[in-house]
């Protein structure tokens, strides 16, 4: 079927389901990127926990602290860095007149940070 501009509609639903499937890449590969940050805090805290064994519960204790203070903030900035990304390609989409894909976006930044604060509200909902 071709539209009176010339463009078929089977194109436009291609270069649709092409744009929804960059946008599920870019935010599985965001949380991928916190999954490992989180993993390699992990592998870490255990390393830590191996190598201080002999010094003492106290000890051994402040530095987990601190091995977890400094992986929560390299895990702020990895997603950080990947919002702001996130929010120049949907302001690069709108410049286009991509508008339906950059409120899908948006959306899915909202339902991203909802699923990640999911814990949280979980956490004051139970105290």
């Amino acid at each position: 079927m071709i539209k009176e501009n010339g463009i078929s509609t089977s194109v436009e639903k291609q270069e649709k389901s092409s744009h929804v499937r960059h946008i599920i890449f870019t935010h599985l590969t965001r949380l991928a990127w916190l999954a490992l940050t989180v993993v390699a805090i992990l592998l870490l805290t255990n390393l830590i926990r191996n190598l201080t064994s002999s010094a003492g519960f106290v000890v051994q204790q402040q530095i987990n602290v601190i091995a977890v203070i400094v992986g929560l903030a390299l895990v702020a900035i990895v997603y950080t860095i990947g919002i702001i990304r996130m929010l120049r390609k949907i302001r690069e989409w709108e410049h286009q007149g991509k508008t339906a894909l950059a409120t899908g976006a948006r959306w899915s930044l909202g339902i991203t940070a909802l699923i990640i604060a999911l814990p949280i509200l979980l956490i004051f909902m139970i105290h």
